[in-house]
């Protein structure tokens, strides 16, 4: 994937894995596929590229309407994003833990591109792949900053919020030997 900087990013969540795949066949030259992969009983397609992906966007969407269980379209998304869901890196916890749950791994994105804009950091974005469709955040930072934002999201996003993290689990979350 080369130097990670910010890239458009397409998020689909389709009724079969077959249509991300098909979905996959509209991309050119410059685009490329992050991630297909089946979550649950659907497909999930992750597709990026440095050029701009409204038109493509659109496209996926109008061509298969009727296939598509959730799309997000992020432009420039953030590198941090990106590390974080690749797991290249991950921040310490600082004073505060909120953890986001959810079924869309695309609204989970754009809840860590908005986290960065409030000047909290991720500590990581996974996916739970398999049977379960589930998708996590875990955001870092000022306890009275994540307690903000929390209240910004999306009703529907499962929310955990741990104003002072235990050192047991600072501990678990931390990446030192």
């Amino acid at each position: 994937m080369g130097e990670l900087a910010p890239k458009d990013i397409l998020v689909f969540s389709f009724k079969s894995l077959g249509t991300a795949y098909q979905a996959a066949q509209c991309l050119n030259s410059a685009d490329e596929i992050m991630e297909i992969f089946p979550l649950g009983k659907e497909g999930h397609a992750i597709f990026f590229s440095d050029r701009n992906l409204a038109v493509l966007f659109e496209q996926i969407q109008n061509e298969f309407a009727g296939h598509i269980v959730s799309s997000h379209f992020l432009p420039r998304c953030s590198a941090q994003v990106l590390r974080a869901y690749l797991s290249v890196e991950n921040a310490e916890i600082e004073q505060g833990l909120l953890i986001l749950e959810d079924r869309s791994l695309g609204c989970l994105m754009q809840a860590a591109s908005q986290a960065l804009l409030a000047q909290l950091k991720i500590m990581d974005l996974r996916l739970l792949r398999g049977t379960s469709s589930s998708a996590y955040l875990f955001l870092t930072g000022d306890k009275s900053a994540l307690a903000a934002f929390q209240t910004s999201l999306p009703s529907e996003l499962q929310r955990t919020f741990i104003a002072e993290p235990s050192e047991k689990t600072r501990d678990f979350f931390s990446l030192k030997p």
